[in-house]
C-alpha cells in the first residue's frame, strides 16, 4: 500500500499529480526511518535523470553527471544537497496550486535534507585537508544552486564567497598546472555562476565584481587554439567577466572614463580573436551540442555589442549596434527551435543559458520589431537559468518597453526620444515580505512631473487590465520570493511618484518609475 502511494508521489513530472490518498501520509513518509532507503533511491534516481539532463541542456558539465554522483556515495554533505536540490525540482515540476499539501510534503523534505548537509558540511571544512578541496567546493556549488531555486540570493551569495575563497587559496598555494581535471572544472562552474549572478545583483544584494578575489579563483586563460567547445567556453567566460568588471562604476553616469575605453578597445580585440578560434574549431570539430554552439553565440554578442558602445553615456548609443542584437535574436529563435526538438530537456538548468543575453536585447535594443522577436523569445518558454526566469524577465522587460513607447507611434528606435529612454532597472528584492521592488530609471533627469503622471495613468490602466486576468500564486520555497517566479504570473504595481518636497525621500523622484512585485 506504501508502496504504491510512492509511485504516485513521484508521478510523471509536468502533470498534475492526484493526490488523494497520498497526501495525509506525505509526512508520514518521509519521516519513517522504514522508509528512509526508498525515499532517497527516488530522489536520487529523479536527480540523476531528470535534474542533471536538465541542468545539462545548453552547457554539459560533467561535474553534474559524474562528479556529483559519484560523490553522493561517498560524502554525506553531498547526498543530502543532491536530495535537498531533487525535491526542490520536483516541486518545480510536479506540484501545483492543486496539490500544495504534497509541495509542502515536498519542502519538508528538502529542508531537512538542507539542514542535515549543512551540518556535513561544516564537520568536514572543520576536519578537512588539501584532499577535501573538491568535496567541500562541489557541496557549496549544490547550496549555491539550491539558494538560487529558492530565490535566497543572498544566502546563494555567501556560499558562491566561501568556494571563491577555497579556490584562491588554492591557487596561491597550489602550482596551477597540478590541478585535477574536476578542480578547473568546478573553477569554471563558478565563474558561470560569477555570471549569472552579476547579471541580477540588486540593491540589497550587491555581488562583489569589484572583489580581486573573484579573480584569482580561476587561472587566466590563454589559448592559441581552441581544442574543444569547452576550451571555447571557458575563454568566452573570461572575456564575459572582463566585460562586467569594467562596468562596475554605476552605468547610468554620464562622462566617459578613457581608461575604460581602454579596457573596452583590448576586450573587442579579445573577443574578434575569440570569434576567430571558435569558428576555426567548428570547422574541425563534427560533434558539438548544437545548442552549446548557438548560447555561446548569443554571450558573445552581447559583449560585442556592451564592449562597442561601452557601459557609459546617452542611451543613443545603442542604436549603433543595432544589427548585433538582430543576430543575437536570430540565435535566440534558432536555440529555442533546438531545445523544443529535444524533448528530454528540462525547464531549468543552473548554467548560462539565453535569458540574460534576450532580456538585455528587449533593454537595449529599441528597434520595435527585433525588440518584440526578442520578447517573444522570452515568453515562449517557462524556463529558469540559474537566478533568472524567464517568465519575471519577460515581465520586466516588457515594462520597459511599455515605459518607453507609451504616447509613441514607434516605427524604428529613433522614434523614441533621449529623454523617454530608461537607463537602467534596480531590483530590491524583499524576501521576508514576498515581494520585490524594481526601480526603472529614465535617463532624463529633469522630465516635468505632469508628463510623469500621464505616462503613469497608461501604465496603471495597463495593470489593471492585468489584475483582472491574473490569480495569485503561492510560492513553495522557503525563500517565499522569486524575482523571476516559477511561472511569472505577478501581481505588478507600476507607480510614478513626484515628491512634494525634499523631506518625502520614501516617493523616490521624478526621474524613477517604481514598481512592486508581489507574488
Amino acid at each position: 500500500m506504501r508502496e504504491e502511494t510512492l509511485t504516485a508521489k513521484f508521478g510523471a513530472p509536468g502533470r498534475c499529480v492526484n493526490t488523494v490518498g497520498t497526501t495525509s501520509l506525505a509526512h508520514a513518509i518521509v519521516s519513517d526511518p522504514a522508509f528512509d532507503n526508498v525515499v532517497e533511491s527516488r530522489f536520487f534516481q529523479f536527480f540523476r535523470i531528470r535534474t542533471v539532463a536538465s541542468t545539462n541542456s545548453l552547457m554539459s558539465a560533467r561535474m553534474w553527471d559524474r562528479v556529483v554522483l559519484q560523490l553522493y556515495h561517498v560524502e554525506p554533505a553531498v547526498k543530502h544537497a543532491v536530495l535537498a536540490l531533487s525535491s526542490t525540482h520536483q516541486i518545480r515540476e510536479a506540484c501545483t496550486e492543486s496539490n500544495i499539501e504534497l509541495a509542502l510534503s515536498h519542502q519538508d523534505y528538502a529542508d531537512m535534507q538542507y539542514r542535515r548537509g549543512l551540518r556535513d558540511l561544516r564537520t568536514l571544512i572543520a576536519r578537512s585537508d588539501n584532499t577535501d578541496v573538491e568535496r567541500i567546493l562541489v557541496a557549496t556549488t549544490l547550496f549555491t544552486c539550491i539558494e538560487n531555486l529558492w530565490g535566497n540570493y543572498e544566502a546563494s551569495r555567501i556560499h558562491a564567497d566561501a568556494g571563491r575563497k577555497i579556490l584562491s587559496e588554492r591557487n596561491r598555494r597550489d602550482d596551477r598546472r597540478s590541478h585535477r581535471g574536476e578542480i578547473r572544472e568546478l573553477q569554471q562552474l563558478f565563474r558561470r555562476l560569477d555570471v549569472a549572478a552579476d547579471s541580477l545583483s540588486d540593491s540589497n544584494t550587491q555581488y562583489p565584481i569589484g572583489d580581486e578575489g573573484v579573480y584569482c579563483a580561476y587561472p587566466e586563460l590563454s589559448y592559441d587554439c581552441f581544442n574543444t567547445i569547452e576550451d571555447a567556453r571557458a575563454a568566452l567566460v573570461d572575456l564575459i567577466r572582463g566585460c562586467q568588471f569594467i562596468a562596475s562604476d554605476p552605468v547610468f553616469a554620464a562622462s566617459v572614463d578613457k581608461t575604460q575605453s581602454k579596457e573596452r578597445a583590448h576586450l573587442l580585440r579579445r573577443l574578434e580573436e575569440w570569434d576567430s578560434r571558435f569558428e576555426t574549431m567548428l570547422a574541425m570539430d563534427s560533434k558539438p551540442s548544437p545548442a552549446l554552439i548557438l548560447t555561446l553565440r548569443l554571450w558573445h554578442l552581447l559583449s560585442e555589442a556592451a564592449m562597442t558602445v561601452g557601459w557609459k553615456g546617452s542611451e543613443l548609443r545603442w542604436d549603433g549596434v543595432t544589427d548585433i542584437f538582430e543576430a543575437l535574436v536570430s540565435y535566440g529563435e534558432q536555440l529555442l527551435l533546438e531545445l523544443a526538438r529535444t524533448t528530454s530537456v528540462g525547464s531549468f538548468s543552473f548554467d548560462l543559458g539565453y535569458i540574460v543575453p534576450l532580456f538585455f536585447t528587449v533593454e537595449r535594443c529599441r528597434d520595435p520589431r527585433i525588440r518584440r522577436r526578442a520578447l517573444a523569445v522570452l515568453k515562449a518558454q517557462s524556463r529558469q537559468e540559474g537566478v533568472w526566469e524567464s517568465s519575471g524577465a519577460a515581465r520586466v522587460a516588457e515594462k520597459w518597453m511599455l515605459i518607453e513607447e507609451s504616447g509613441l507611434d514607434v516605427k524604428t528606435a529613433a522614434d523614441i526620444p533621449y529623454w523617454q529612454r530608461l537607463q537602467y532597472v534596480d531590483a530590491a528584492l524583499e524576501t521576508d515580505k514576498a515581494r520585490a521592488r524594481i526601480v526603472f530609471k529614465l535617463e532624463h533627469h529633469c522630465i516635468a512631473g505632469e508628463a510623469l503622471r500621464l505616462r503613469s495613468k497608461l501604465i496603471n490602466s495597463e495593470n489593471e487590465r492585468e489584475r483582472g486576468c491574473s490569480g495569485t500564486q503561492r510560492t513553495m520555497g522557503p525563500g517565499k520570493l522569486r524575482l523571476m517566479s516559477m511561472d511569472g504570473r505577478h501581481r505588478i504595481e507600476h507607480r510614478v511618484v513626484v515628491p512634494q518636497s525634499k523631506s518625502d525621500i520614501n516617493m523616490g523622484s521624478p526621474e524613477e518609475i517604481h514598481a512592486l512585485f508581489d507574488d
